[in-house]
């Protein structure tokens, strides 16, 4: 399996675009439908993501992200940690989160500090807390 941007693809060597499997076509049309302002659930979005290079913690975290916390809903770092039952885990959490490979389709953008809205893409400029705030209120939130 060959990752594509943490995305996989069946192939060993970069196939045209045509020949993309249909999984992949249908991750970018679902980007591109939310970007454009449809209420799409990114974390629904079915893909194959290689987590492949991740810890197992991560993978718990990232897994635990992308199925318990739907469009318009937010959890904190705490809360997060308690629901893979890693209690006093929220700062694991947050570093979990500040590696996320593939921001968008593991919304880590919905993961919260317990008295604000915490960091972004693992950055401590002020851009990535521009999107992140942009992609909530995209949200709902």
């Amino acid at each position: 399996i060959r990752p594509i941007g943490g995305l996989s693809s069946s192939s060993r060597r970069p196939t045209p675009k045509a020949q993309w499997p249909q999984a992949i076509h249908q991750t970018l049309r679902g980007l591109v439908d939310f970007l454009a302002g449809d209420p799409i659930d990114l974390a629904t979005i079915e893909c194959h993501l290689n987590l492949t290079n991740q810890t197992p913690f991560r993978r718990r975290v990232y897994r635990a992200l992308r199925n318990d916390v739907s469009r318009g809903q937010t959890v904190t770092y705490g809360e997060l940690a308690d629901r893979i039952w890693v209690p006093r885990g929220g700062r694991a959490v947050g570093t979990a989160m500040a590696g996320n490979p593939i921001p968008l389709l593991i919304p880590c953008h919905r993961v919260v500090a317990k008295h604000g809205l915490g960091g972004f893409m693992g950055s401590r400029d002020g851009l990535p807390l521009d999107i992140k705030r942009w992609l909530l209120r995209h949200e709902g939130i």
